[in-house]
């Protein structure tokens, strides 16, 4: 029983005797960051060259060449850009009746602005489509905060329709997420 009481007391002596000071000069202590922020997406469609609004945009329609035409931009106020979006129209008569909507032709004009005194672009235009009152797809992207020239070509007598433009834009059509590390 002695020999085991001073193998214990050896034991505790050389225990103790090891400098916990020392080993606390080499601990390290290590801090992250990591900051989420959301992604938010839309387009309006507002007059050309005006600021953006989040009200329906009722066309308005100026005589080129014989031709009724509406300029307007559709702006991406979002914080992502968008590769697509879905032109929402709707043509009421304005006299009331039973009138069949007209067909309105959708042209974007690509790193320009549609001239509304020539109706001509200076850029590339894209052809986006038509559309009778249902829902249109254009394909051009639009960089945050950038702006979409689109010149809409009424088919018939602009005066006797009342059309307005809402952008939609969903989910699949901004672009994939992406993760940094800052």
């Amino acid at each position: 029983m002695r020999r085991s009481l001073v193998a214990a007391v050896t034991a505790l002596v050389l225990l103790l005797s090891t400098a916990p000071s020392a080993s606390a000069a080499h601990r390290a202590h290590a801090e992250a960051t990591m900051r989420a922020t959301a992604a938010t997406w839309g387009v309006v469609a507002v007059a050309q060259g005006a600021a953006p609004t989040m009200s329906p945009l009722t066309l308005t329609w100026v005589n080129v060449k014989g031709l009724r035409y509406a300029f307007v931009d559709l702006v991406n106020v979002g914080t992502v850009p968008v590769s697509s979006a879905t032109l929402l129209l709707d043509s009421v008569p304005v006299s009331g009746g039973n009138n069949t909507a007209p067909w309105l032709y959708f042209d974007a004009c690509v790193g320009a602005d549609w001239d509304a005194v020539s109706g001509s672009c200076s850029g590339t235009t894209v052809r986006v489509g038509a559309s009778a009152g249902n829902a249109l797809t254009s394909v051009v992207p639009i960089t945050t905060g950038g702006r979409l020239s689109i010149r809409v070509l009424h088919s018939s007598n602009p005066n006797h329709f009342r059309s307005s433009l809402q952008v939609s834009v969903s989910h699949d059509q901004i672009r994939a997420s992406a993760t940094t590390n800052s």
